[in-house]
């Protein structure tokens, strides 16, 4: 399941993506098992944008946070990911 929210907080948009999968960790060692070669781009190429955003906008406002979500065993049961940015980047 994956549940996406959006939220403008002041001058500041929050988009908080969460999914009920197997989560990182748990995604690295089948990816291990796999011998699978490919390296994911999409976590530098958005920290990328990140920075560009900060630099631009002269400001710490836009963010990007990655949680590992997990039951009261703790086990693995998804994983949030929070997207920040200044709203005036929007407009």
């Amino acid at each position: 399941m994956l549940d996406i929210a959006i939220h403008l907080k002041g001058k500041v948009l929050e988009c908080i993506v969460t999914d009920n999968g197997i989560g990182r960790k748990m995604a690295m060692e089948i990816k291990e098992k796999k011998n699978k070669t490919h390296n994911s781009m999409g976590m530098k190429v958005t920290e990328g944008r990140i920075a560009l955003i900060r630099k631009i906008n002269n400001t710490k406002d836009a963010n990007v946070e990655i949680t590992d979500l997990e039951d009261n065993k703790g086990q693995p049961e998804g994983t949030k990911v929070t997207i920040v940015l200044p709203a005036e980047f929007l407009f």
